[in-house]
């Protein structure tokens, strides 16, 4: 937002881009998930198509770790 109004570049560089001149896998991950927040499928797997990989690895392991905390509260509450 500020990038597109004001011309500021407020985000990090990557290390990875620094060192070596060439991106990493990782790479444009916040702006993928950004235009999938969107709705926006196409501009996301054009920003970074390994978000379609990451983003429902990353939800089940939420889902399986909810579950693990859910049971292990309810055995310590019993």
């Amino acid at each position: 937002m500020l990038k597109m109004h004001f011309n500021l570049d407020y985000t990090i560089p990557c290390i990875w881009k620094t060192f070596f001149g060439f991106e990493c896998p990782g790479c444009g991950m916040t702006t993928a998930f950004s235009e999938l927040l969107k709705l926006n499928m196409t501009a996301s797997y054009k920003a970074n198509p390994l978000l379609f990989i990451v983003a429902p690895a990353g939800l089940i392991y939420l889902v399986l770790d909810f579950q693990k905390f859910k049971s292990s509260y309810l055995a310590a509450k019993a």
